[in-house]
Order: C-alpha cells, then structure tokens, then sequence
C-alpha cells in the first residue's frame, strides 16, 4: 500500500517497512534530511525497539500489530495548547475501535495510552518541534491487535484477545488515519472555545478512573488521590486528603 483513500492529505505518502526500530525515530531522521510532506506516514510490521512515554519501551510481535509514525505540522497552535493534539489523537483511536469492541469498555488513560476492560492496548508517544512556535508533531501510535500473549505486560491486552477476531492491518491502519485526519482538521479549521469544550468534555467522559480514589507514586513516595481531570495543559488534577493538585507529565505514575 503506498497512500490512503478518503482522507485529504494524511497518508497519501506512506513508507511502509518489514521490520525497523523506531517509526518515530525513522521519520525524525526524515526531517532532519531534508522536506517531508504533511500528513506523511511510516508504517513498520516489526518494530524492534518502539518507545513509549519516559524510557519505557513498546514491545511488539512481528507482524501481529499495528506500529507507525505520523508528521502532521499543527503551526496554528500554541506550545501551551500542545495537549490538544494528545485529546484529538486519543479520541480519534477511540472512536476507531470503539465499534470493533461491543459490550467492552473502553478507557483513555492519562497521558497516553488507551485501555479495553482496564488493560493497556494502545499507546499514544508525540515528539514536538518548535521554535517560538510549534513546527512539527510526530505521533507514533502502539495498537495491539492479533497479539495474545504479553509475557512480561500483565495488563496488556488486544482487539483479538479481547474480540477472539482477526483484522484486516491496511484496513484498520486506513480506518484510523481517517480519524485522525478528521479530528486534527477540526482542531486546525476550528481552533475557538466551542471546539476545545468539546474536546475537553469528550476526553474526560472518556479518562479513566475519573472520580476514583487510585494508587500513585511520587518519586519513592505512594500515595492515594482521587482523580478529578486533565487539564488545557495535560496535567493530570488529583485530590489528595481533599487538596486540589496538579501534576505534569512525567510527575507521578500510577501505582
């Protein structure tokens, strides 16, 4: 496959490679050699050494899953809107698979990843550029989708696992960028109060465990706090012994 149908522009260059170590670190060093084109698409079958949030890693079956890197250039927004683009990237693989999952439930987990039945199956890892502004994102995106064993991720999952049906790759891979193209071109067509309410609303009706008292840990520190919201700038807002607080990404972990 060398473009996507029915989107505008997002896909229509599309790399695909049998096996590389990072689709994100791939279209960086694409970036750095020289003009990639908006919307451009790198898809692995076999990524060896994929990255999650902080130093974690994203480990994958050969050709089981999906595991690719979008370029969009979101210079319309604002290096204090940057989560925005995590809201829409988040509902867009939600609204993807939501239909694929009857009668299961379906979470996004702050900051990046998206469970079915309060397991992980997708994540979520944004590399931004910018200069006074920002120049360009990155979204490498994680789903698992025919892998059923994860060995040393006890709180993973699939959509086969989940489902105990198989999926069309190309398919599934064309049925989220069209999502996401379709999420990112309202942000950038309409980029006002009303469209980032929604936004917001939508990805906290969605944010797991929302109102429950959960585990966290600080540094060495446990702790427990009810989870209120994310806020306009991705910071996750907890209530610890009734205070109100807020911590960026990175700050805490859940326990």
């Amino acid at each position: 496959m060398s473009s996507i149908h029915n989107t505008l522009f997002t896909g229509k260059v599309l790399i695909r490679y049998n096996t590389l170590p990072s689709t994100n670190a791939t279209l960086r060093s694409m970036l750095q050699q020289g003009p990639v084109a908006d919307g451009t698409v790198v898809w692995a079958l076999h990524q060896t050494q994929g990255k999650g949030q902080g130093n974690k890693t994203w480990v994958t079956e050969p050709e089981q899953n999906l595991t690719f890197s979008l370029l969009y250039r979101p210079v319309f927004l604002a290096p204090s809107d940057v989560f925005l683009l995590n809201k829409v990237v988040a509902l867009a693989l939600y609204d993807a698979i939501e239909s694929l999952l009857p009668g299961k439930s379906l979470h996004i987990k702050w900051p990046n990843d998206l469970l079915i039945e309060g397991r992980k199956a997708a994540g979520i890892l944004i590399e931004i550029g910018m200069r006074s502004n920002i120049e360009t994102a990155i979204i490498g995106i994680g789903l698992n989708v025919h892998q059923t064993a994860f060995p040393d991720l006890p709180a993973a999952t699939s959509l086969t696992r989940e489902t105990g049906q198989t999926f069309d790759l190309e398919q599934l891979l064309q049925k989220l960028l069209q999502h996401l193209e379709a999420g990112y071109l309202l942000l950038r067509s309409q980029p006002n109060a009303g469209t980032v309410r929604q936004l917001h609303e939508r990805y906290e009706q969605n944010l797991w465990g929302k109102g429950r008292t959960l585990q966290f840990r600080r540094g060495d520190h446990t702790f427990l706090a009810v989870v209120k919201e994310v806020d306009e700038q991705g910071q996750l807002v907890v209530l610890e012994n009734g205070e109100e607080t807020r911590y960026q990404l990175g700050a805490i972990s859940w326990k």
